[in-house]
């Protein structure tokens, strides 16, 4: 039986001409200042392998050259090409070199990095002289087998240099292409058609469009898309494919061994297929009858079976610089640890988009006492969980020599080697084990709040629970689930002291100080931590788990019930970046995607926009009577139109387990049944705007960006349809006095979800 073979896909770059004499460098005629300038490069993105799985990384780069560009801006000129002293797999290393600037000048400094087998070049007239809005990367005669396998690396830093004799520069390489990643399984044998069964002959993966062989280095701004362009030449729009003639198949599918590497290693999974390419970006052309990606089942000269690959719904999105789009997930090209293969049974494959520099792994400790650990794609030192209840997966990774480990969460606190005592809770707000009972701390939501699902021999969920323990001490992927976070605070609107040194409270105890009200703000989150312990070792290791608690606001006017919602700290199609914590578009997600339409914008939305039916205070009461009106009805209209409208999109489960001990056994139970996150009525969207207007950085529009994740004069959908024109719904903005605002459900705008805290 043939053995599917691993497209070893590291991609290197190239650039073919340099030059290492320096002309005199000045500006306008400028003084010219003898400099020595000091490089080094950030290690953290150059620390992984090769594409084989997510976890590619730099240390195949060995060319790195050197620019240094007068001026600012795409017009600055070349001044100096030259190359660094590189040793392939060094990434700490500092490069000293020496060249003539003029006082006080910005220049532009520039690395780029390749190997040199890469498919890319220069064009043959790069040197001194030319502008930095010239210098792309440019495929010469290599065929696309070549460019498959060819990385590239670059990142620029401008700045004024001064006067100072010496100039220390601190950059970090980052990834100038992307990378398509395909793992699959169940590949079909054949596929029955009009004249018979036909034998798969080849998978391909394909694009909507040839690849691009050119692409721009350098780009005014980090956080602007560039794109490549001049497409290759033939229209070959398959990135690449697998020959399935000599494999093994059961008459249903093909079937192969696993692949072990040369230690004995399995770093492949049985009756799969693994592959993966490089390529420059490309801009979203597509449409949803022509999507980006898609693999095709090929056999005498016919396509047999197209599937599509889908990114959160979306066919049709762009290749951006520095992420992966994985078809099947592989982590690492070393293992088979949380390796999840696209299946090839149905017909739509899910894809995953990750920037490349978003693996976290928790090492420190393997090679020091080999004990269990960790290995995430979330640094928990950055990374805090939004408000809504979530779920995610974390490899606890099997010691060396291997044995029992057991996970328990800690909601109390720790000392660490130094002395220092850590404590779960809200610190913020004085909810620890230093000052409160656990019943204390089990009513402000501070104590059962994570628990893990366990899996039987078979990998079927089976419950929730506190404790894992594995007694073989095999790696295993876990998912950790997450209560929501909703818990009222007091509406203390702030008050500015001229004299900071009074006491934080006015004198009538009411209102914080602006700065004080910020800081609580900020940092109202709950902490507890996941301990592994391995038997036989006195070594703990903690993996911290933070969750930000909801925004509290009151409605603008209600009718019964409390006054006060929780809204999450993040709109819809937003996310907080597994590395950095900051917020970010869901990678794969367009910006226009999280701006989406009310929904129910035909004439079958009458019965629930129309007759005064919506409710103007509860939104969470507008999702259920919209729900259960759906998907009780004959009316397939009606049952599409809910699938795709704003109310269902944005809603979630609440999530609130609790453990209780039955006969003596541990049980785990949500206790929030057919409780949601939804989409806010009327009344409560303008109150959140309220809260904003009224709070600190309301007025700042900064400020309220960094707290809120809001704009003033943003639009937010409600859920309640305009009474008088079914095709309108109501909307609000954010910062304005309140009023009946309305527009046509076709148009896209923001939304944010709440929760009731009863």
């Amino acid at each position: 039986m043939k053995t599917f073979k691993i497209l070893t896909a590291v991609l290197f770059v190239v650039f073919l001409t340099a030059c290492t004499k320096d002309p005199e460098l000045g500006v306008g005629g400028g003084e010219l200042i003898d400099r020595n300038i000091s490089i080094s490069f950030e290690d953290e993105a150059m620390s992984r392998a090769e594409l084989k799985g997510q976890d590619t990384g730099s240390d195949h780069i060995d060319r790195v050259w050197f620019y240094i560009f007068e001026g600012d801006d795409a017009t600055a000129v070349c001044k100096s090409i030259r190359p660094l002293e590189w040793t392939k797999g060094n990434h700490a290393a500092t490069y000293d070199i020496k060249a003539q600037l003029a006082r006080n000048a910005f220049y532009t400094f520039v690395a780029v990095a390749w190997e040199t087998t890469s498919a890319y070049g220069f064009p043959q007239d790069l040197a001194p002289g030319m502008k930095l809005g010239d210098l792309v990367a440019r495929v010469g005669s290599a065929d696309k087998a070549q460019m498959a396998k060819s990385d590239l690396f670059a990142c620029s830093l401008t700045k004024n240099v001064g006067v100072n004799s010496h100039i220390d520069l601190h950059m970090k390489l980052r990834r100038k292409v992307a990378g398509v990643l395909a793992y699959l399984r169940n590949i079909p044998y054949s596929i029955s058609t009009a004249g018979g069964e036909v034998v798969v002959e080849k998978v391909r993966v394909m694009l909507n469009t040839s690849q691009n062989t050119v692409f721009p280095i350098w780009k005014a701004s980090p956080t602007t898309d560039v794109f490549g362009s001049e497409p290759l030449v033939g229209d070959d729009k398959c990135l690449f494919e697998w020959n399935m003639t000599g494999y093994g198949h059961d008459g249903k599918t093909y079937t192969s061994d696993a692949v072990y590497d040369e230690t004995g290693e399995k770093i492949q999974l049985e009756n799969t297929l693994l592959s993966g390419a490089f390529l420059l970006p490309i801009a979203d052309f597509g449409s949803d009858t022509d999507n980006t990606l898609k693999i095709d089942l090929v056999g005498k000269d016919l396509i047999l079976k197209t599937f599509k690959v889908a990114n959160h719904g979306r066919l049709h999105f762009p290749i951006r610089e520095n992420r992966l789009y994985s078809i099947g997930s592989k982590i690492s090209p070393k293992s088979v640890e949380m390796d999840n293969p696209a299946d090839l049974s149905g017909n739509i494959l899910e894809m995953e988009i990750r920037d490349w520099d978003s693996v976290y792994y928790q090492d420190d400790f393997v090679s020091v006492n080999g004990v269990a650990h960790f290995i995430s794609d979330i640094n928990p030192e950055k990374y805090i969980f939004d408000a809504p209840g979530t779920a995610f997966e974390i490899l606890v990774h099997n010691s060396n020599p291997k044995a029992e480990w057991t996970l328990m969460i800690n909601y109390g606190q720790y000392t660490d080697d130094n002395g220092v005592v850590h404590y779960a809770g809200n610190e913020t707000f004085g909810q620890t084990t230093q000052t409160m009972t656990q019943d204390e701390l089990k009513a402000a939501s501070l104590t059962d709040w994570i628990h893990v699902a366990d899996v039987d021999a078979e990998g079927k969920f089976t419950r929730c629970t506190n404790t894992i323990v594995d007694s073989e001490g095999d790696s295993r992927v876990l998912k950790v689930v997450l209560d929501d976070y909703a818990v009222k605070r007091d509406l203390d609107y702030y008050t500015d002291l001229v004299d900071s040194s009074q006491d934080v409270s006015t004198p009538d105890g009411k209102g914080l100080r602006k700065e004080e009200h910020i800081k609580q703000f900020m940092n109202d989150y709950r902490t507890a931590y996941l301990e592994l312990r391995t038997k036989g070792s006195d070594k703990v290791i903690r993996f911290r788990i933070r969750q930000y608690n909801t925004i509290t606001f009151a409605l603008t006017q209600y009718e019964s019930g409390s006054p006060f919602r929780g809204a999450s700290r993040l709109d819809y199609g937003w996310q907080f970046n597994g590395q950095t914590g900051k917020p970010e578009i869901v990678q794969g997600v367009d910006y226009v995607s999280t701006e989406i339409e009310w929904g129910f914008h035909n004439s079958f939305n009458i019965s629930f926009a129309g007759q005064g039916v919506m409710d103007s205070y509860n939104g969470e009461a507008n999702f259920i009577m919209t729900r259960n009106k759906c998907q009780n009805t004959n009316n397939k209209n009606l049952r599409l139109g809910y699938k795709t409208c704003a109310i269902k999109l944005v809603e979630s489960e609440r999530i609130d387990y609790n453990t209780y001990i039955e006969n003596g056994q541990e049980k785990v139970v949500n206790d929030r049944i057919d409780r949601h996150w939804y989409l806010p009525a009327y009344y409560e969207m303008w109150g959140l705007s309220s809260y904003m207007i009224n709070s600190p950085g309301g007025s700042d529009g900064d400020l309220c960006l960094e707290l809120y994740h809001m704009n003033r004069n943003d639009i937010y959908w409600v859920s309640t349809g305009d009474f008088g024109d079914s095709s309108n719904s109501y909307i609000v903005y954010i910062g304005q006095n309140e009023q009946e605002y309305n527009e046509r459900k076709t148009q896209l705008h923001k939304t944010r979800i709440i929760c009731n805290f009863e």
